[in-house]
């Protein structure tokens, strides 16, 4: 009898970290080196209950902690009920509706005369794209709520030739499974875009815009070479956009320590001292380690980091608006104050308009605070943030509340109202 050898006791993420190590040491170089420091230390902190695992695009499957799940439900909540109590047959006639709205402010933004990339020109192309992007998650969540669990595999065509990071897949025939296409397909472009503003970066904003032009004329089949790889980031339920980078370094030798072994060993015995308490994060974790696996493999590298902001311009790189001055809501914060009661009281209802034009406003006074940074604006940055999150969510109650919240810390920094005459 040939003895068979015992089975491995250890958890799955330790031997997949092996293999990690294997394939880094075989290749001591840079970047490659860094990049792989860089994820270690994540995983690290996520095993430290610090951080999440990056939710990845997964053909066939959709993360628990994908964004749109975070979205309200509700009909009587919701900023945009353009979903709610819809079947999957109405979406196509609904999403081309919305399609020729971003392609007119697309078109606008090109074809206006005067100086075409002006800041408001940028804001309201920003508005229409996360309106787009609200729409097809409120869809996706609609899915879900009739049944569609688990999504179809997108066929794939093939490999679209210098393509880094992206494959094409053909557009499915089921409206539930086409839904998530469009989702998929579109929110990693429409994220550059809306993450250029965020940066208030008008030259990679505008080259983002031109690419969703070029993507906005072609026919469904052809934009199939354009979708996303299989291990793209995907933005976390209730957490702000990340910036994601697609790209194939040129590998060259290391000149300088790494502490890539150190930080290995050290995540190797926090997993082992973890035990069996990691539950779903471990599972999260090793599938994370197994699409870093195949990025190093294939030298296509799909990361997500957060947005950083030019505050000046640079050459060859101009901002989206130079330094404001002031804003609206700190001009007048009492009227702004009496605006947001307004809204939160259901004086000013969805239907009668604005809240989109409060959104805006909102993503300004945000912007203002990156330029003018200081004790006001630590204190009030990540109410501004939660305000805006609960827009993109679709909650008409959390955006409203946060924007009274805004608007009462901003009349207290500013004074009491004026008397009544």
């Amino acid at each position: 009898m040939v003895e068979q050898p015992a089975p491995d006791s250890r958890p799955p993420a330790v031997s997949a970290l092996e293999e990690l190590y294997a394939l880094v040491q075989q290749n001591p170089m840079q970047p490659l080196i860094q990049i792989a420091e860089g994820e270690v230390m994540h995983w690290l902190r996520v095993v430290e209950g610090k951080e999440n695992v990056q939710p990845r695009f997964t053909p066939g499957s959709v993360p628990s902690t994908a964004f749109y799940r975070g979205l309200d439900s509700g009909a009587q909540q919701q900023l945009d009920p353009a979903a709610a109590g819809s079947r999957p047959e109405e979406f196509e006639d609904q999403f081309q509706a919305r399609l020729a709205q971003l392609a007119e402010r697309v078109d606008a933004y090109f074809g206006g005369g005067g100086y075409r990339a002006s800041s408001e020109q940028c804001d309201r192309a920003m508005v229409e794209l996360e309106r787009l992007s609200r729409f097809l998650s409120a869809w996706c969540l609609r899915i879900e709520e009739l049944g569609y669990d688990a999504p179809a595999a997108p066929a794939v065509v093939s490999h679209r030739p210098g393509a880094r990071g992206f494959s094409a897949y053909a557009p499915p025939s089921a409206p539930a499974a086409l839904v998530r296409w469009h989702q998929f397909f579109w929110e990693p472009h429409l994220n550059t875009a809306i993450v250029a503003w965020a940066e208030n970066t008008l030259q990679p904003f505008d080259e983002a815009l031109k690419y969703l032009k070029v993507l906005l004329e072609l026919s469904g089949r052809e934009r199939a070479g354009h979708f996303m790889g299989s291990g793209y980031p995907l933005r976390t339920w209730g957490r702000p956009r990340m910036k994601v980078a697609v790209f194939s370094p040129v590998q060259r030798p290391l000149r300088t320590r790494s502490v890539f072994e150190a930080r290995y060993r050290q995540l190797l015995r926090r997993i082992e001292e973890a035990g069996e308490s990691p539950g779903r994060a471990e599972r999260g974790l090793l599938e994370d380690i197994r699409h870093f696996i195949a990025m190093v493999r294939d030298n296509v590298y799909m990361l997500a980091n957060q947005p950083g902001f030019l505050n000046q311009a640079r050459p060859g790189l101009p901002v989206i608006r130079g330094l404001p001055t002031t804003h609206p809501f700190l001009l007048d914060p009492a009227e702004f104050f009496k605006k947001a009661i307004l809204f939160d009281n259901g004086t000013y209802t969805v239907a009668g308009g604005g809240v989109d034009a409060m959104y805006l406003q909102v993503r300004q006074l945000e912007r203002y605070y990156r330029f003018h940074p200081g004790a006001q604006a630590r204190r009030i940055l990540g109410t501004i943030q939660d305000c805006a999150i609960a827009w993109e969510e679709n909650r008409c109650d959390g955006f409203t509340a946060k924007l009274l919240e805004i608007a009462a810390r901003l009349r207290r920094e500013t004074g009491p109202l004026p008397a009544e005459p």
